[in-house]
């Protein structure tokens, strides 16, 4: 784990003062919820809080104390990482695991903090399982709940935990913080600003994955094909080793498709590729492009829901290749 300092929490500015005001003055509440859409930072927010809460130092986290370091290595024996997936079954193990957790007493940390991630995920019979512990919740215990999105939780969960809402960056701020911080060139900087709808953590993981590059590259190639006779045959071609990362290339095709019904070139996301984005526009008109942006977001849905990747893929290569 990387030793994150608060300072990396680049434009959560207001969400790190109040973070290190609730650790300097001792009163934190039994349950906090970090909420933030995946790839926003809410795992390195709550490793730095974690490492604050439990620091034996000044200038809370320091990195050095023997909590910090334990925190980092993943072998502290007061902080629990629990993760959620799979059926409801599992869901509820998950969180019958959280409860015993929580009633843990401390062995050396002062307080125990359980980190609950996806908490999202938790079915509606687990999260009404989980009230109990967070009505009276047991002393010296932290529960952290990090969820995507709020609208999964009841509001019971919600009155019962204190939130940290971690915020965007202004795209423009984003592209150039990637240009001064870490060098990359402006264009792309601003693709990945621009990709990322200003969060941090998503821009890093791009900047640092050439791969979704890569992908980014295929999800115009195939369309170039699909605007060819007989092209879908290698798109077909292109498209097959990727199956792995279909939902990633379904969703850059819905970005270029995005930029194909804009009129301001400046709103652009693919800026570099303003050529095959003319080349598309010229192909589809507005009604036809809003049809093929429909069956992105079925696609989308539809892996979701575990249908078939194959049937799911032949059929929008289908409905992305007509003309109409």
């Amino acid at each position: 784990m990387v030793n994150a300092v608060w300072e990396d929490l680049i434009g959560q500015e207001s969400l790190v003062s109040r973070c290190k005001a609730m650790v300097a003055s001792g009163r934190v509440p039994h349950a906090l919820i970090i909420s933030a859409p995946a790839g926003a930072g809410k795992s390195t927010l709550a490793e730095i809080l974690t490492r604050a809460l439990l620091c034996t130092h000044g200038n809370a986290p320091c990195g050095i104390c023997s909590n910090c370091q334990k925190v980092l290595h993943g072998n502290h024996p007061d902080v629990v990482r629990i993760g959620i997936s799979g059926k409801n079954t599992v869901v509820s193990k998950s969180v019958e695991q959280i409860i015993s957790e929580l009633a843990v007493k401390p062995y050396e940390g002062g307080r125990r903090i359980v980190i609950l991630e996806d908490a999202h995920a938790m079915s509606l019979a687990a999260q009404n399982k989980l009230l109990k512990s967070l009505e009276e919740p047991p002393e010296a215990s932290i529960l952290l709940l990090l969820c995507d999105t709020l609208s999964s939780l009841l509001p019971t969960i919600i009155s019962r935990c204190a939130m940290l809402r971690m915020c965007r960056v202004p795209t423009r701020d984003l592209a150039q913080l990637l240009v001064n911080r870490w060098g990359m060139m402006t264009m792309r900087a601003q693709v990945i600003a621009n990709l990322s709808d200003g969060w941090v953590g998503r821009a890093m993981q791009m900047a640092r994955d050439d791969s979704i590059w890569q992908i980014r590259e295929e999800a115009f190639a195939v369309l170039r094909y699909l605007s060819s006779p007989g092209g879908i045959f290698l798109a077909y071609q292109h498209v097959t080793p990727l199956r792995a990362r279909w939902p990633q290339l379904i969703s850059f095709w819905q970005t270029i498709l995005r930029d194909c019904l804009l009129e301001d070139a400046s709103l652009f996301i693919h800026k570099d590729h303003a050529k095959d984005l003319a080349a598309l526009r010229s192909r589809y008109h507005d009604g036809a492009l809003r049809r093929k942006c429909a069956s992105l977001i079925r696609a989308e849905y539809d892996l979701a829901q575990n249908a078939n990747p194959s049937l799911v893929m032949d059929s929008l290569l289908l409905d992305l290749m007509a003309a109409e």
